[in-house]
C-alpha cells in the first residue's frame, strides 16, 4: 500500500516537472520574443533615416521651379529683366548741319539749324535732310535720332554763345537810321552781323503767341533787350507783330520768316499792334 503511494507520488512529481518544464519555457520564449522584438524608437530613428534619404534625392529644380518664396515667378524658366544700354550720344556728327538757335518750351519748340548753308526751321519729329528725325530740343542744343539708332547731338559754337551774352550796347552800332514816319534805313553790315548770329538775335527779344478765339493772331513781345537790334528797329515791350511782308503770322513756324528774309531782302515790312493802333513798319536795307 505504501509501494502504492510512493509510486503515484513520484508520478505526480514528474507530471508537475513537466509541466513546470513546459511553463518555463513558455514564459522564456514570451520573454525573448519581446526583448527581440524592435522598439519605438529605433522604428522613428529608421523613419528619420529613411526621409532624410529621401530628401537628400529630392530635385532642387523642382524647388527653383515652384519659386515658393515668389510665386509670381513661378515657372518653367525664370525671365530675367536685362538693362538696355543707353545708345550713345555722338557730338555734332554732320559737318553740313549748324545749329543757330532754339526755341525750346512749351507745346511747339522750334529749331534753326543751318543745313548745307540754308537756314531751316525745324519741329519735334521732323526729318532733316542728309541726317535724321530731330529727337529733342533743349537750350542751345538739339539731338537727332539717325536711321541706325544712332544720336547725333548739335550744340551752338561757344563763340556764338559768348556773343549772344554781351552788354547790349554791343549789340548794334551806328548801321541803323531813323528816317521818321515809321521808316529806317538799315546796314547790309548791320544785316550780314545779325544773320550771322541768329542765336543773339533770338535772345535778345522773346515772343508769345496772342490766342484769340483758340487761334494765334500774331505774336506779343514780352521782352526785349535795350538796344538790342529789335529795340533799334522801332519794337516795343506788348507790341503785337501779326505779319511779316505780307505773311501772317499764325504759328511759330512763320515768326521766324524774320530772320530768314533777313538774308536776302532788300525792303521789309512789319505790320504790329501798339494799344489801339495799327501800325506798319519799313525797313530798307541798302
Amino acid at each position: 500500500m505504501l509501494v502504492l503511494q510512493s509510486k503515484q507520488v513520484n508520478a505526480f512529481l514528474l507530471l508537475m516537472v513537466c509541466c513546470c518544464a513546459l511553463a518555463i519555457g513558455y514564459m522564456c520564449a514570451q520573454v525573448a520574443g519581446y526583448l527581440l522584438q524592435p522598439t519605438s524608437g529605433s522604428t522613428t530613428e529608421t523613419g528619420r533615416s529613411d526621409n532624410r534619404s529621401e530628401v537628400s534625392t529630392v530635385d532642387t529644380g523642382m524647388i527653383i521651379k515652384g519659386n515658393i518664396f515668389v510665386p509670381a515667378e513661378r515657372g518653367d524658366e525664370m525671365e530675367v529683366a536685362v538693362e538696355a544700354e543707353p545708345t550713345p550720344i555722338v557730338e555734332n556728327r554732320n559737318s553740313n548741319l549748324k545749329l543757330l538757335g532754339t526755341i525750346e518750351g512749351g507745346d511747339n519748340p522750334l529749331a534753326l539749324i543751318e543745313v548745307d548753308g540754308k537756314v531751316m526751321i525745324f519741329g519735334l519729329d521732323d526729318s532733316i535732310p542728309g541726317s535724321g528725325e530731330l529727337h529733342t530740343i533743349q537750350r542751345n542744343e538739339v539731338v537727332i535720332l539717325l536711321a541706325d539708332g544712332s544720336r547725333n547731338r548739335l550744340t551752338i559754337e561757344k563763340n556764338e554763345l559768348a556773343s549772344a551774352t554781351q552788354a547790349p550796347s554791343s549789340l548794334t552800332g551806328d548801321g541803323i537810321r531813323d528816317l521818321g514816319n515809321n521808316r529806317w534805313s538799315v546796314s547790309r553790315d548791320e544785316v550780314e552781323q545779325a544773320r550771322s548770329n541768329i542765336n543773339r538775335l533770338l535772345k535778345s527779344a522773346r515772343m508769345e503767341p496772342n490766342i484769340v478765339n483758340g487761334k494765334t493772331e500774331g505774336f506779343v513781345v514780352k521782352m526785349i533787350r535795350p538796344r538790342s537790334l529789335l529795340a533799334r528797329l522801332g519794337i516795343r515791350r506788348d507790341d503785337t507783330v501779326t505779319r511779316v511782308n505780307g505773311v501772317e503770322l499764325n504759328s511759330p513756324e512763320k515768326a521766324l520768316q524774320i530772320f530768314q528774309q533777313l538774308r536776302e531782302a532788300k525792303r521789309l515790312s512789319v505790320d504790329l499792334k501798339r494799344g489801339n493802333q495799327n501800325l506798319t513798319f519799313d525797313y530798307e536795307v541798302n
